[in-house]
């Protein structure tokens, strides 16, 4: 991360999963395939005590990843984790 919130300042933090279904084009000897692809994103919203909102994005992890990061953090500091 290259931004950091004084622990003591959040107020809670919310994980969200963004699941986007696409297509991949691959040009294998001289023709073009199209091969369905799915990509998974996670974005940490962090509310603070003063209404600001800060807005991490994680690409290619899911929620579960995230929140499995977060947890000793939360624990620890008791923040509610949405």
């Amino acid at each position: 991360m290259s931004h950091a919130i004084p622990i003591e300042t959040v107020q809670r933090i919310e994980v969200v999963e963004r699941v986007v279904e696409g297509r991949k084009v691959s040009h294998i000897q001289g023709r073009r395939y199209a091969e369905p692809v799915i990509e998974v994103s996670t974005d940490i919203s962090v509310h603070t005590t003063d209404g600001q909102t800060a807005l991490w994005i994680v690409e290619q992890r899911s929620a579960d990843w995230v929140r499995g990061k977060l947890a000793p953090i939360q624990e620890k500091s008791r923040i509610p984790l949405d």
